[in-house]
């Protein structure tokens, strides 16, 4: 009976050392699958920072595009192309202005002259009848030509996460 005992004994303790071993085994397990949980987290965030990033200046590409197109518009006269330009511009730089909370007042500002000063010209090209008087269109071209080197040229490099 006393080896039926000592068996007992002896197979307890080696099942208590094996579920120890077990539980350790275990415990390893999480802290390595912990940090690969992170690893993917971090390898994620920094793709979506990159497609951030890649759209943002995507956008600001498009932006310039519709600029030169309206310029070249405002040179030709075409006020029906001006038009849809004007629309597509504000739309474009109101679209940045929602897109990216984190601007800076300084660029939030630019942003809204921008547009006011977009809007200013569609509200004078609709008030006139035939093409743009040709000092206009300089003055027009010339401010476009302003947002277009030192707005865009300022969200690329302040703007949040493209640097």
């Amino acid at each position: 009976m006393e080896t039926l005992e000592t068996a007992a004994s002896i197979a307890s303790l080696a099942g208590a050392a094996i579920s120890l071993l077990g539980l350790g085994f275990a415990i390893l397990q999480l802290r390595k699958l912990r940090g690969e949980t992170r690893a993917a987290k971090d390898a994620a965030e920094s793709a979506e920072r990159a497609i951030r990033r890649d759209l943002t200046l995507s956008e600001l590409a498009s932006l310039r595009e519709k600029i030169e197109e309206l310029k070249d518009a405002h040179r030709q006269g075409d006020k029906n192309r001006a038009f849809a330009y004007y629309r597509d511009i504000t739309s474009s730089l109101s679209d940045i202005e929602i897109r990216h909370p984190n601007l800076t007042d300084s660029l939030r500002a630019q942003i809204r002259d921008a547009s006011s000063a977009i809007a200013d010209m569609e509200r004078f090209a609709d008030s006139v009848d035939g093409r743009l008087p040709r000092e206009k269109v300089s003055e027009f071209n010339f401010a476009l030509s302003e947002i277009e080197t030192k707005l865009i040229s300022e969200l690329r490099i302040r703007m949040p996460g493209l640097n």
